[in-house]
């Protein structure tokens, strides 16, 4: 190919789809596609929204204009899968239609890539889902033998994020220890240890920080007493641990922004909370090095707040080397991921089911 590959990036979100068309690693055009709830509603499924979207993906295709050298995808809910890029292919493409391992709206991202490329005769591909697992095996150990960790995590804003601090340093991922922390509607901290994620908090599983929209870790047997009372279904139990739980529960907003603007007693002491429920968690992240680590790098939305993120680095930079990252990477990681591939910089995996 001739120049810079020219590709897609696909980011789907609960509420809006990200789209971005990268010559090499510099964006050409970016938009973010705001989906009306009501009309999502509709579709009984998430996987029902794929044709929805896919049509919403062209029609910015056609705006952009030009051709295409490959397309990415966001992974979704896959099985558990080492870091690195990955080929769509039918199985992948079956699991994440069937919900397989779970449902998320990032299940539509290799679809939607898939249908791009194929309409193009372009390879497509996805990236560090959040089902990345490359866990120590005593990073699986809990409490009881019957409840198993599983990592679930932001895997691709975090190695994206981690990647940009080794090459900021003249360093390369495979060799530096760190601990990343992305700050979003749901909270992840990681140890990332000569390119691996060693150890992370399940972020969607209710461990770790409370977050705008998930509790984080609750005494058990408080939520033992929630589920016995009679009062609440598995889904409003599941709903409190994400998506109503964190800032919502609290505050009724998952806004960040609107929080900090109430100035009240009751908002300051739940914000003074989720700062130094996050402290705490790379706290113990650290813990898990048994050694100061390179960085610690604090990346993600919420870190756009200047205000926050003080609120966090405050209660640790006299001790870490902190560098705050705000924003999420994630177009940006996409297309940087096909890059690699296209240039025979790291070679594309075959996605292999259970």
């Amino acid at each position: 190919m001739a120049g810079e590959p020219r590709i897609l990036a696909i980011n789907p979100g609960s509420t809006s789809t990200k789209l971005g068309v990268f010559a090499g690693n510099v964006a050409e055009t970016v938009a973010e596609i705001a989906h009306d709830p009501e009309h999502l509603a509709l579709y009984r499924k998430i996987s029902a929204q794929e044709g929805y979207r896919y049509g919403l993906v062209e029609e910015f295709l056609e705006r952009a204009g030009g051709g295409l050298d490959a397309a990415v995808g966001r992974g979704g809910i896959l099985r558990p899968l080492p870091g690195g890029v990955y080929k769509i292919d039918a199985v992948m493409l079956r699991d994440l239609r069937e919900a397989r391992f779970g449902s998320h709206a990032s299940n539509l991202g290799a679809p939607i890539a898939h249908r791009v490329a194929a309409r193009r005769g372009i390879p497509a591909f996805i990236a560090d889902p959040p089902v990345v697992d490359e866990l120590d095996d005593v990073s699986r150990v809990t409490g009881h033998p019957l409840v198993k960790r599983r990592s679930i995590f932001h895997a691709l804003n975090q190695k994206e994020a981690a990647r940009r601090y080794a090459a900021q340093t003249g360093g390369k991922y495979e060799r530096l220890v760190l601990v990343v922390c992305h700050l979003g509607g749901g909270i992840s901290v990681g140890v990332h240890r000569n390119g691996r994620v060693a150890w992370v908090n399940s972020a969607l599983d209710g461990e770790g920080p409370f977050a705008p929209e998930r509790s984080g870790g609750l005494p058990a047997a408080g939520v033992l007493e929630l589920a016995l009372s009679g009062k609440y279904s598995a889904d409003d139990l599941r709903r409190m641990i994400a998506g109503a739980g964190g800032l919502m529960a609290h505050l009724g907003t998952s806004d960040l922004r609107r929080v900090l603007a109430l100035k009240t007693r009751r908002s300051g002491l739940v914000i003074e909370a989720l700062a130094l429920s996050v402290a705490r968690e790379i706290s113990a992240a650290v813990g898990f090095i048994g050694g100061l680590p390179d960085a610690v790098i604090i990346t993600g939305n919420m870190a756009l707040s200047e205000e926050f993120t003080r609120m966090v680095t405050g209660r640790i930079d006299k001790v870490f080397n902190v560098v705050v990252m705000p924003g999420s990477f994630e177009l940006e990681a996409l297309a940087a991921a096909a890059v690699r591939v296209l240039s025979g910089e790291e070679e594309a995996r075959d996605y292999i089911a259970l």
